[in-house]
């Protein structure tokens, strides 16, 4: 036990230690090939090109079980935009390549390709993006990279167990200006099966199509809705299921609160699958640099065994330091009733970065 935690005590000295240095001396030189910002990465001007990326480690402490730690996450970001109207963009991804059970495990056995994608901006309103990208329905997916989220673990909701997190294939973008704020609606199309025949992910699309429609009511208040009908490989038969969510986002001085909401029904009169559930979440500064999350999960699914109802109340306590705006250090705790098979209770501490 005490190995991991003095081994995850380690990692956070040293990106605090690192990061300290790294934002002190940034290299920016006018007659220089490059340039790096920490937390944007290194920039090639001559080749409109950027690298960049993140990492997070996490240390897990579920009741009753051993802790383990994890290096779950290291991405990174190549940004290559040749023309101002084209932009292509890739996620390079090592899932949990170093934890406690495993060993060291085969650099190759957990890489994987997160996003692909090239982007064309057809003009200032409207754009078109063909390839491997964040599946938009709702909000915590698209933003979901460990720096950006406040707590080590996402909501069940937004998992891989309701849909894919990942699309292959075509969406459209487009942005009205209503009342002076802004409209934003993207129309996806996936052929996953086509384009990707091997997937990471436990939800396989196999055709798909969704839309996502955003709204600005203020500048401190956005509303969102999501809908998306897929089929997926692993269904005998192939039934389509239905996913409907709305949520919001409201921001104001470091206060925060987002909620999302989600039902997803499969049309199968054999074996039919109905989910519905929710979580929203209050972020509340304390200190310079220091917040506290909470968050309230429900979710209700007849997916367990021999399709009986199931009931899970999940809450998540914790603290979230910044002490840099690219590095962020959370620790929560996470409780609740009937959460044992989707979401354990128990401690975790993470660190994450963009480099």
């Amino acid at each position: 036990m005490r190995k991991p935690i003095g081994t995850f005590i380690i990692i956070v000295l040293y990106a605090l230690l690192c990061q300290s240095a790294a934002a002190e001396h940034d290299t920016e030189q006018a007659d220089s090939w490059y340039t790096y910002h920490w937390g944007r990465g290194l920039t090639i001007p001559a080749a409109n090109l950027n690298v960049g990326g993140y990492f997070k480690s996490a240390y897990a402490q579920q009741e009753q079980q051993p802790g383990v730690l994890s290096l779950e996450d290291f991405s990174l970001f190549i940004t290559w935009t040749p023309h101002a109207r084209l932009r292509f963009f890739a996620e390079i991804e090592q899932h949990d390549w170093l934890n406690n059970t495993d060993g060291v495990a085969p650099f190759t056995k957990k890489l994987s390709v997160e996003r692909l994608f090239v982007d064309f901006s057809l003009t200032e309103s409207a754009s078109i993006r063909f390839g491997k990208f964040l599946t938009p329905f709702g909000r915590w997916n698209v933003i979901h990279s460990a720096p950006l989220v406040w707590t080590t673990n996402r909501p069940v909701i937004t998992d891989d167990k309701s849909f894919a997190p990942r699309a292959n294939g075509l969406m459209l973008n487009y942005t009205w200006i209503v009342n002076e704020h802004n409209l934003d609606v993207a129309f996806y199309l996936d052929d996953s099966t086509d384009l990707e025949p091997r997937s990471f992910n436990n939800v396989i699309f196999d055709k798909a199509a969704g839309v996502r429609v955003n709204y600005e009511l203020t500048e401190e208040l956005q509303i969102g809705g999501s809908y998306l009908a897929y089929q997926r490989l692993f269904d005998l038969g192939l039934p389509t299921h239905h996913l409907v969510g709305v949520d919001f986002m409201w921001q104001h001085q470091g206060y925060e609160l987002l909620m999302e909401s989600l039902y997803h029904v499969r049309d199968d009169p054999l074996a039919r699958l109905e989910e519905k559930g929710l979580f929203l979440q209050g972020v509340v500064p304390l200190a310079e640099k220091v917040s506290a999350v909470t968050r309230y999960e429900y979710f209700n699914t007849n997916a367990g065994v021999f399709n009986e109802q199931v009931v899970s109340h999940i809450g998540v306590a914790g603290l979230a330091w910044r002490p840099y705006l690219p590095l962020v250090i959370k620790s929560e705790y996470r409780f609740g009733d009937n959460n044992k098979s989707i979401a354990p209770s128990g401690l975790f501490v993470s660190v994450a970065m963009f480099f």
